[in-house]
């Protein structure tokens, strides 16, 4: 996180949960630990990341694993696989592939896209007690966000990465999603 979690928790309202979409490999869980966040749901796309989410989480009653790609509504697609791992994303390598040349596609494999209101809806979530939206799914944030329209309604904050050139092909822009925010009250 460029920002440390520990600076957004010392904001107005409490954080009393969070809905992390881009889990990866779990690494902001010892901040939300440290900060006593116990209420958390994190979303992975990526399958090989599954076992090892689920083994570090298993300890924590309040925390849920969604195995899915969020989106803005159900599909199929296909995952790319970076060799970092981190740079993973359904949107092809744009100005990314100039910028990070050491990082490339490895592989691909198909995902469930689900709009999160829908996922969330189905397992009977109390959408109200998750207050704070941690995004990171390599430019595919709006996609994202236009799947948990229900879900905004209930958060105080939102924390997400935000492109300004195509850094990913067809990525979501600031602007774009700011026009798409402040719809829910958020700049």
């Amino acid at each position: 996180m460029l920002i440390p979690f520990s600076y957004l928790l010392t904001l107005k309202n409490k954080i009393s949960g969070i809905v992390h979409i881009g889990a990866h490999e779990l690494e902001e869980l010892p901040s939300y630990l440290k900060k006593r966040v116990k209420d958390i749901i994190w979303i992975e796309a990526n399958p090989a990341k599954y076992n090892l989410i689920e083994n570090r989480i298993s300890k924590y009653k309040n925390m849920f694993l969604g195995k899915f790609a969020a989106g803005s509504k159900k599909d199929k697609l296909f995952l790319n696989i970076s060799n970092n791992g981190q740079s993973s994303s359904i949107l092809p390598l744009g100005t990314h592939k100039t910028s990070y040349p050491n990082i490339f596609y490895t592989s691909q494999v198909k995902v469930d896209v689900l709009p999160y209101d829908f996922w969330a809806n189905k397992i009977r979530l109390n959408k109200y007690l998750y207050n704070f939206i941690n995004i990171d799914v390599q430019g595919y944030e709006l996609e994202a966000l236009k799947g948990m329209q229900k879900q905004l309604i209930c958060v105080d904050y939102i924390y997400l990465e935000v492109n300004f050139r195509e850094v990913y092909i067809n990525c979501s822009q600031i602007k774009e999603i700011d026009k798409f925010l402040s719809n829910f009250n958020f700049y």
